[in-house]
């Protein structure tokens, strides 16, 4: 997709008082289309999300001994600061023999805890 085409946050904007969204485009056109609720906020329990958009689990092999480091605090970060209401770390093996590689996130000690911390709200 070339980038006159691709839709962006900073290309989508919600139109005042209602469902409707706003898409300006780097072509200069403005088009108009529904999308309900998209931009809504989602509360699950205790925790509101200031939209539905979410990222998905991506495997980021680049731990050692199971360690989050800053690697994942600007990949998760940086997610989150482009405008998705719920980012998803990858997955985290509980014991070392979990790990689909040896380079695969761990959560088998208290020590694996502060270093996700730093990139959690």
């Amino acid at each position: 997709m070339t980038s006159r085409l691709r839709l962006t946050v900073n290309t989508i904007r919600r139109r005042p008082g209602g469902n409707s969204t706003t898409i300006y485009r780097t072509t200069g056109f403005t088009e108009s289309v529904t999308m309900p609720h998209l931009f809504d906020e989602l509360q699950l329990r205790d925790v509101v999300l200031r939209n539905r958009i979410s990222v998905s689990p991506m495997c980021e092999y680049s731990c050692t001994e199971g360690m989050a480091n800053d690697w994942h605090l600007v990949h998760l970060g940086s997610r989150a600061v482009g405008g998705a209401g719920l980012v998803f770390t990858e997955a985290a093996a509980v014991v070392p023999e979990g790990r689909i590689s040896p380079q695969d996130l761990g959560v088998w000690s208290e020590a694996h805890y502060q270093p996700l911390a730093r990139a959690a709200l």
